[in-house]
């Protein structure tokens, strides 16, 4: 009888610790309607619903779904300071929008490093027009 309560208390303990990690790892988990076509590293998305969540386990590497389809992807944490709301930050040269942050809270805002095709679309954009990319802020929700 001893070792049935006792071993009740440890799974209860361990669902308990399960339940308190897997709290902590839903504060980056976002839910965003994109309403353009856009590429995050060599993946190219259609619009539509995404979900983006931190991947378990894993300081700089997320997940980015649809119904149709996902990625995995690697971010760095910016340190700077935003007004806590989500959002997914693109940068626009001519038609192409890539995806360059993703800010979960005031405290998790995650940088994509700039992949050598946005480089290409950049130097293609500031030779014929001048100008530099365009930035596009798109609300998001947490999960």
């Amino acid at each position: 009888m001893k070792a049935y309560l006792f071993g009740i208390s440890i799974m209860a303990a361990v669902l308990v610790m399960a339940g308190a990690s897997s709290a902590g790892a839903q504060d980056l988990n976002l839910k965003a309607n994109v309403p353009l076509d856009f590429k995050v590293g060599a993946a190219s998305l259609p619009r539509g619903e995404y979900y983006v969540s931190r991947l378990e386990g894993q300081q700089h590497v997320f997940t980015m779904r649809s119904e149709r389809r996902g990625i995995i992807f690697m971010a760095q944490a910016t340190g700077a300071a935003n007004d806590g709301k989500p959002v997914l930050v693109f940068r626009r040269y001519g038609d192409q929008y890539f995806l360059s942050q993703v800010r979960f809270d005031a405290s998790a805002d995650m940088r994509l490093p700039e992949t050598r095709e946005e480089r290409a679309a950049a130097e293609q954009r500031a030779d014929r027009s001048g100008s530099q990319s365009e930035t596009l802020v798109i609300a998001a929700e947490r999960r």
